[in-house]
């Protein structure tokens, strides 16, 4: 488990050290380059993923790669989060991990994947490291759907998911899951900035929190929408901060607006000005996807070049993802008999 200890700069200086130690292009390139899995994997034998990469069992599949590659990264959570004195932002966090292999579970169960068939695709990491591993190997085993959920019940993530069921039996589409537990994440999130702590600390993270709640807020509502989710059920999707009041009405104009020009109008008065023409509710989701990708890229990489801070750790975490979901996408584009320059464009970033 995540424990506060006394020693203030061993995860900052930790997180400079490992930032040096992200895969530069050349290599990111000589991956994409790769003719199939197992070569890929090769190369990634020899780089900081070599523990993860070595458990995978054949055959090798894109979903296997991305699922251990997921596993490093709680691995990095845990190591850094154990010596931080904020080690509770990092644990809200880490908890996106824990959302992620629930979504890849859920929807594994709605495509009728029998227990091995999951158990074999998915590392329960981070579920480890919170001890809870049999919880989530309860809802993989679980003969429904529902009766999994009804498995979790006492956990954090039962009434958010028991909602979602409900929701999904009227809509049909399993982004409801996503959506509900997306939820349950970033509350927790927001929950830090209303901790009794060190405001040097507090304020060290508090740009990374607010943008990752606007960004949830924004695509929620807006997701929402487009699965025609009553405005009473979009309500309780959102998550607030304190002291806030000016956006919080921003997002409740949000909720109640009915056209999509309304909407880029409003999200334009949030902050996200570079707003083009929009035509359609999928064009702006996919606009503020990426746009947002890139802010939170920016931020993170940015913090390396100011005055060091507590917020190095959380923004290593950050970039080691984007790093991560890079690998995922050129595993995908081989496995797809994607061209490389497909591949390329796909990534974040590059």
């Amino acid at each position: 488990m995540f424990e506060k200890q006394k020693i203030d700069t061993y995860s900052e200086v930790k997180a400079y050290a490992l930032r040096g130690m992200l895969l530069d292009r050349k290599f990111i390139d000589s991956l994409i380059s790769s003719k199939s899995l197992e070569e890929m994997m090769e190369k990634l034998a020899a780089s900081p993923y070599k523990e993860v990469i070595n458990l995978i069992k054949p055959p090798f599949t894109a979903t296997k790669i991305e699922s251990a590659l997921r596993a490093h990264l709680a691995l990095q959570y845990y190591q850094l989060g154990r010596w931080f004195p904020f080690s509770s932002v990092i644990l809200a966090y880490f908890k996106r991990l824990i959302g992620w292999n629930l979504k890849i579970v859920i929807k594994a169960k709605l495509e009728g994947k029998a227990f091995d068939e999951i158990k074999d695709s998915i590392f329960l990491k981070a579920e480890e490291i919170l001890k809870r591993r049999e919880l989530i190997v309860k809802l993989m085993a679980a003969s429904t759907l529902k009766e999994g959920i009804e498995l979790l019940r006492g956990d954090p993530f039962y009434e958010p998911l028991k909602q979602a069921l409900k929701e999904f039996e009227e809509s049909k589409d399993h982004t409801i899951f996503d959506i509900y537990i997306d939820r349950e994440v970033y509350n927790g999130i927001a929950r830090v900035l209303t901790e009794k702590t060190d405001r040097r600390l507090k304020e060290a993270f508090e740009t990374f929190i607010r943008h990752d709640i606007r960004t949830y807020n924004v695509l929620s509502i807006l997701r929402a929408k487009a699965l025609d989710l009553p405005i009473t059920t979009i309500e309780k999707l959102v998550v607030f901060i304190r002291r806030r009041e000016i956006e919080a009405e921003k997002i409740r104009r949000l909720i109640r607006a009915r056209s999509v020009e309304e909407m880029v109008d409003i999200i334009r008065r949030l902050g996200y000005v570079e707003l083009g023409k929009i035509d359609s509710l999928h064009d702006l989701i996919t606009f503020l996807e990426k746009r947002s990708l890139e802010k939170d890229y920016e931020l993170a990489k940015t913090t390396f070049y100011k005055e060091p801070t507590p917020a190095a750790v959380l923004a290593y975490l950050k970039l080691k993802e984007f790093e991560i979901e890079n690998l995922s996408k050129i595993a995908f584009g081989i496995e797809f008999n994607l061209p490389r320059e497909e591949i390329a464009r796909k990534l974040i970033l590059f």
